[in-house]
């Protein structure tokens, strides 16, 4: 293991982040092809005939009413469309945990700006915005959507699991990057709307973000910017404006934190469709 630890650094430049080449997926596998094993003295038996077993109770549980460990939702559920035509925006997910109400009004200025008009060019959504939301909203510590599981920073407190990054990603190229600190889901007559409630971090300063000659940025968390007491802070995004990225925190400075990307499970990246020229 000594001798390990001389190789690790030129590991990390040939190969980059370790996410992308580790075997931990395949080894949590085995341990479950492991768990099937009965009769020691025919391992491989065991194997399979518990392999057998496990997929015709999911062909089974197919059949079965309510829900079971084999036909729960995934981490990108596919909303039915009248789930998801109650959303705006693309923010239909799945939320996680109790919901809390709270009693706030949201966007007074809302029906000031929106006019209304009962045209053909009005759409009901449009009504919807103009009528103001209602003044219950429901409040959440987690939620899913587009494959990644999302939790708010108080949620994350006393577990050694982390969902709460979340970067954003401009229509000016600039990469947002911050930390869930809230969800809300409103409701507008028969639309809802998600938000989340973000902190985020200066990445217009050298102070606040820098990137390395390897690749990596680099994120300070002493830096935070839109604490939301201007109009141009805003703190709230869409839930469908947001992917998730991981923070490591550097031994050297605990402000300082390396920003990780990562790719959703469950969600694959098929290519583009194929030219006629390809095939032929």
């Amino acid at each position: 293991m000594v001798h390990l630890m001389v190789h690790l650094v030129e590991e990390a430049k040939l190969g980059g982040p370790v996410h992308y080449r580790w075997m931990y997926h395949l080894e949590r596998s085995f341990v479950w092809l492991k768990s099937l094993v009965r009769n020691r003295a025919y391992p491989e038996g065991s194997i399979a005939e518990g392999y057998t077993v496990e997929e015709c109770l999911i062909f089974c549980s197919r059949f079965l009413e309510g829900t079971t460990r084999f036909t729960r939702t995934s981490r990108s559920p596919d909303p039915s469309d009248n789930t998801k035509g109650m959303y705006m925006f693309d923010s239909v997910g799945e939320p996680i945990g109790k919901a809390d109400l709270i009693g706030r009004h949201f966007a007074d200025w809302l029906e000031q700006k929106v006019i209304l008009d009962d045209g053909p060019d009005i759409t009901e959504k449009i009504r919807a915005l103009a009528a103001k939301p209602s003044k219950c909203g429901v409040r959440y510590s987690g939620y899913i959507i587009n494959g990644f599981r999302f939790h708010t920073i108080s949620r994350e407190t006393g577990h050694v699991t982390q969902n709460s990054g979340v970067v954003n990603l401009a229509e000016n190229g600039v990469s947002y990057y911050g930390r869930l600190s809230d969800i809300f889901e409103l409701s507008y007559k028969d639309y809802k709307v998600v938000f989340f409630k973000c902190d985020w971090y200066d990445v217009h300063h050298k102070a606040g973000i820098i990137r390395d000659e390897f690749g990596f940025t680099h994120v300070n968390f002493s830096r935070k910017i839109r604490r939301g007491e201007k109009l141009e802070d805003e703190p709230f995004v869409f839930s469908s404006q947001v992917d998730q990225v991981f923070y490591i925190q550097n031994p050297r400075s605990e402000n300082w934190n390396t920003m990780v990307k990562f790719k959703p499970r469950d969600i694959f990246d098929m290519g583009g469709e194929p030219s006629s020229d390809e095939t032929e």
